[in-house]
């Protein structure tokens, strides 16, 4: 291409219609110059849009089948995405499930005239372990049994937890001082 000097105007070398063939090579420059953007973008949004990793779908499914849920708390626990389930929240890039949050509704806290929703029941099973990027965990205002799992020490990731007014009796175990990234922590029982 070269412009015309003084012309203001740019001229389209070629045999043939000029501005056809203008037209073809600026066609042409913004693919070249727009298909790594689009590309990337794809590929961007396959990583947060894929759903979550199967393994880590597994283990909630795992854990959801050793816990009464009276209220319904996990109906939306279904399909395969489990990043758009109730309470679960995943990496946008990765997948990961980052986030478990799943209070309750049986809170100690209200009157005893107030209905509350009903929490979740039962054990917290091993499977937890199968989110190994577990961040935040929050399982407050519930109705477990037993004592607090000591597994939880191996949740290496996490950073907040949550376990208020969910009715664990016992101490808490030792095991967790193993959370080394842990900066929030609340326990009454």
């Amino acid at each position: 291409m070269e412009t015309a000097m003084g012309m203001g105007r740019t001229r389209c070398g070629g045999a043939g219609n000029g501005e056809e063939v203008c037209i073809h090579v600026l066609i042409a420059l913004a693919l070249l110059l727009f298909t790594p953007i689009i590309s990337n973008e794809a590929s961007a949004n396959a990583n947060s849009t894929g759903g979550c990793i199967p393994s880590e779908r597994s283990a909630l499914i795992s854990f959801k089948s050793g816990l009464l849920d009276p209220g319904n708390l996990l109906s939306s626990w279904e399909g395969d995405d489990c990043c758009q389930w109730n309470g679960v929240w995943c990496n946008n890039e990765t997948g990961h499930i980052v986030e478990l949050n799943l209070p309750g509704g049986s809170c100690n806290i209200l009157p005893p005239w107030v209905p509350l929703e009903p929490g979740l029941g039962g054990s917290i099973g091993p499977s937890l372990l199968g989110l190994k990027q577990l961040e935040h965990l929050d399982l407050s205002c519930n109705n477990f049994s037993g004592t607090l799992p000591e597994f939880l020490g191996s949740l290496h990731n996490l950073r907040s937890l949550d376990l208020s007014w969910s009715t664990f009796v016992g101490t808490v175990p030792p095991q967790l001082g193993n959370l080394s990234n842990l900066r929030y922590f609340r326990s009454w029982f």
